[in-house]
């Protein structure tokens, strides 16, 4: 008795073109059935509203739209039709993907998608073995997709690629609400179909949509998704989507204190954010202050035994964190705020201490000043009524944030028996690098 071999997607490309040509309704109950059961979990993300509703009422298994997954290695490419209309087929459509450390490429994909990961491999100077397979946490797992014999084109997906693997090797899992098409040739090149790629992007509930900067302008305002530019001209690929990285790439988890593994890869992550990005600096404040602010607190109780401030002098900076940061490291129970009225943005730095010391438990008090050669003597009263009734040994005087012309005013302030305080820390890219922090004192004479 000859046993009936299952058809794969591969083995019957001829008679499946034939069926995706025609519209749902000239199929036969049968043919519906055929098709759904070539496409295997590939039908929700592929075939058309229309083709899925009729192979319900049929009864085929009703299942909802599908979600892009998140998994590390993660990458996904749109595919529009072009050239020939496939009545069952989406006008556009998602292929989830994923890159595998340790594997080859799968033998499921067609010639040219295997060749595009290829490249992506050769540009990003990848010289680890990664190869690239159909999503398994998406239940593709093990799919022979080589059907895919269709007027489609895989080049704009190369920034997918490019970007999955670049996370994966950084051990960060993608965002499936961040999207993007664009293809390479010695930097960003320009795209087909951006319209009906947007359209699903909208279908899906995309926050940002990546596409060649030249051609941002030309469907931005025809969309409710946020379309961003991909920076052209560009040779080196990491900085040519920098910022596609930076919204792609989730955030780790916060880590909890004493967990170095998890600190290092919020470390990590927080290194590869540029500065001036407003998510880099929430990031460093919600992901790694807090375990900053264990470690120090750890090695001033280590240097310094027995030692218990409860007052703190600090100055109101750029990097309010740091205040914050020394602060919470000793203890103290009350903290006076100098505030240069002029400073840029001060008042949001000046609201964040606040927060920050509040959920500390920490008392704040606020002393305003002008940043001139008459400082000391506008900070002196408010500097004098803080201190005057403390225990000297208890006081100490931040020298760590402002100018340093604030914090030699503020250094010649601190009565005898008081500490001036320092935290020191390496710097990495212009920047200080977390964890490396170690405070230090001095005893005002």
């Amino acid at each position: 008795m000859r046993t009936r071999t299952k058809p794969t997607l591969a083995t019957s490309s001829i008679s499946l073109r034939e069926l995706l040509e025609r519209a749902p309704a000239d199929l036969a109950p049968g043919e519906v059935f055929e098709v759904m059961r070539h496409f295997g979990r590939l039908a929700y993300w592929w075939l058309s509203d229309d083709f899925l509703e009729y192979a319900f009422r049929l009864g085929y298994e009703r299942r909802n739209a599908p979600e892009l997954p998140i998994e590390h290695g993660g990458c996904w490419i749109v595919l529009v039709q072009s050239q020939r209309r496939f009545a069952a087929l989406r006008d556009s459509f998602l292929l989830p993907l994923c890159w595998c450390r340790g594997e080859a490429h799968s033998v499921g994909l067609p010639d040219p998608l295997r060749q595009l990961a290829e490249d992506v491999l050769r540009v990003t100077g990848v010289t680890q073995r990664w190869g690239l397979q159909l999503s398994r946490a998406a239940g593709l797992a093990g799919m022979d997709i080589r059907m895919l014999d269709m007027p489609v084109s895989f080049d704009s997906g190369w920034v997918s690629l490019a970007a999955g693997l670049l996370l994966a090797m950084n051990d960060e899992q993608p965002d499936p609400k961040v999207w993007a098409t664009g293809a390479w040739k010695r930097g960003i090149a320009p795209v087909d179909h951006l319209d009906a790629k947007i359209r699903l992007a909208e279908r899906y509930g995309v926050k940002y949509f990546f596409v060649p900067s030249e051609q941002m302008d030309h469907v931005a305002a025809r969309h409710t998704v946020q379309v961003r530019g991909l920076q052209m001209g560009v040779a080196d690929v990491r900085q040519a989507l920098e910022w596609y990285l930076v919204e792609l790439g989730l955030p780790p988890p916060v880590p909890t204190p004493g967990d170095e593994q998890a600190f290092a890869r919020c470390v990590a992550y927080y290194l590869r954010r540029p500065r001036p990005d407003p998510h880099t600096t929430q990031f460093y404040r919600s992901h790694l202050v807090p375990c900053i602010v264990e470690r120090l607190r750890a090695q001033v109780q280590h240097d310094y035994a027995g030692w218990s401030p409860t007052h703190l002098v600090t100055i109101v900076s750029d990097n309010p964190e740091v205040s914050s940061i020394t602060a919470q490291a000793l203890a103290v129970e009350q903290c006076l705020l100098l505030y240069d009225r002029k400073m840029p943005q001060g008042k949001e730095r000046l609201a964040y201490l606040r927060q920050s010391l509040d959920a500390a438990g920490v008392r704040w008090h606020v002393a305003e000043f002008v940043n001139d050669e008459q400082m000391q003597a506008h900070i002196q009263p408010a500097v004098t009524r803080f201190v005057q009734d403390v225990v000297p040994n208890r006081v100490a005087f931040d020298m760590t944030p402002g100018t340093k012309f604030m914090t030699l005013s503020l250094a010649e302030l601190a009565p005898p028996g008081t500490w001036k305080v320092y935290i020191w820390h390496e710097l990495t890219s212009g920047r200080p690098y977390p964890g490396s922090e170690r405070l230090h004192r001095w005893c005002a004479h």
